[in-house]
């Protein structure tokens, strides 16, 4: 993995836009205040799953390179890594399951898969906790 030394503001500043992107792109109702064109766009950026999913795990790559390595360092792929940074900046399994828009049930299996991975059991903590817990430890 690229390691690159970045400030603590630069770090701050990339981590508040990621937790904003994903709680907008998580609400279940993009009308209100915001013009067409942001919605639009925000919809737009929801739709491609795949890169939202990258460009999110390559942002935490960045700005937190010692979560994701230890992430890898679980064996997980890239695809798990990305649903572990939605935990990360903040979502919660029915957020992601909305924002993916997969029925729960491939949030559902991913989570478990994740879970396995990392050694928790299906009664030990919240997996959205942990993953924030990692992240605040820095493990």
């Amino acid at each position: 993995m690229l390691s690159y030394d970045i400030d603590e503001d630069t770090r701050e500043a990339i981590q508040d836009t990621i937790s904003l992107l994903t709680g907008l792109l998580s609400e279940k109702d993009l009308t209100g205040s915001m013009s067409d064109r942001s919605n639009e766009r925000i919809r737009r950026l929801a739709a491609n799953k795949s890169g939202l999913m990258t460009a999110l795990r390559m942002s935490y790559s960045l700005t937190e390179p010692g979560f994701v390595s230890k992430l890898q360092g679980y064996g997980l792929t890239d695809k798990e890594i990305g649903y572990c940074c939605l935990y990360a900046s903040g979502l919660k399994g029915k957020d992601i399951s909305f924002l993916l828009n997969n029925g729960g049930h491939g949030h559902y299996n991913i989570a478990s898969t994740v879970r396995a991975k990392i050694g928790l059991m299906e009664s030990d903590t919240n997996l959205s906790i942990y993953i924030r817990n990692m992240l605040r430890d820095k493990q």
